[in-house]
């Protein structure tokens, strides 16, 4: 016989201690979810910058070697807000590198990024930007050229190759990059800015200005902004389409009288026996007069043929003459 097992009160009291913090541990962990959950829920739009890869230096895993960071922004914007899509990368040797975090209900008018970065020497810097904003409004503002101001103050220290560098110095510019960088000598420089903006939505770039001032440093920087704009203040209908419509074309049928022919009607000849007059001394003879048949088809009908010719009558001779 087994006996029964009987729980000493310490016993359940840890029993009753486990079970409630176990229940804390669930509470927990389901309020962080629904935090989680709350965070990504829309909140009322906001204008905001971006900026990242800033400031870069040694650090304690050494001096920088190469800078890879880049972001693309897709703005979208109506009567009711906006929001934006960003996708970012970031890639620093040795250091980190460190940068913002985006809101997708908020939307981004201005990018900061590579600035005063890597001028340690013998370093990479490698940064781009693509903004694309769509923008929906009442007569929004035309799209228009970018300004740019690029590649002023860089390039010194003897040996940097600054052909794809052209100095731009445009006012009140969109892009503004490549300043005062590249100043070590025995490096290169690449530096392009192409788009449109609106003042519906004024967008601006500023990105691997005082950078790469070491010796034999290298520095690719690209900015590239979209604009599409739609007119809401006419609205737009689709086309209507009417399907053509042709009479059919009517023949009249060729409509032909049977030809019908007549047949003539003719009366068939009858011949006249000739006859011949006695000569003197010598019986005269005559030769049976001939008549030839009249020619016709009488109407209706097929003209007869007496089934057997009628002979001509005899000829009487005379008797001889005397005297």
């Amino acid at each position: 016989m087994i006996s029964p097992i009987h729980e000493s009160k310490p016993a359940r009291r840890r029993l009753r201690l486990l079970i409630s913090v176990f229940s804390l541990i669930a509470l927990a962990v389901g309020l962080s979810a629904i935090a989680l959950q709350s965070n990504t829920s829309p909140a009322s739009a906001a204008t905001v910058s971006f900026s990242q890869c800033n400031n870069r230096g040694a650090g304690p895993g050494g001096a920088p070697l190469t800078v890879t960071c880049s972001v693309s922004i897709v703005n979208t914007i109506d009567a009711n807000g906006g929001t934006s899509q960003v996708v970012f990368q970031r890639n620093c040797t040795l250091n980190a590198c460190t940068g913002d975090f985006v809101n997708p209900s908020d939307v981004i008018n201005a990018v900061h990024q590579c600035n005063g970065s890597d001028n340690v020497g013998g370093s990479t810097t490698i940064c781009s930007v693509d903004i694309v904003n769509n923008i929906s409004a009442d007569s929004p503002a035309a799209a228009t050229a970018i300004t740019v101001s690029q590649c002023v103050g860089s390039g010194s220290g003897g040996g940097t190759n600054m052909n794809a560098c052209v100095p731009s110095s445009q006012g009140s510019p969109t892009v503004t990059q490549c300043n005062g960088s590249g100043n070590g000598g025995g490096g290169l420089m690449t530096c392009t800015a192409s788009g449109t903006t609106s003042a519906a939505f004024p967008v601006t770039v500023d990105q691997c200005n005082g950078s790469e001032n070491g010796g034999g440093s290298f520095v690719t920087c690209t900015t590239t902004i979209t604009t599409n704009l739609i007119d809401t203040s006419t609205p737009t209908s689709p086309p209507t389409t009417t399907p053509g419509g042709g009479t059919p074309g009517g023949g009249t049928p060729g409509g032909g009288t049977p030809g019908s022919g007549t047949p003539g009607s003719g009366t068939p000849g009858s011949g006249t026996p000739g006859s011949g007059t006695p000569g003197s001394g010598t019986p005269g003879s005559g030769t049976p007069g001939s008549g030839t048949p009249g020619s016709g088809i009488p109407a209706g009908s097929v003209p007869s043929v007496p089934a057997t010719p009628t002979a001509p009558p005899p000829v009487v001779i005379p008797p001889p003459f005397t005297g």
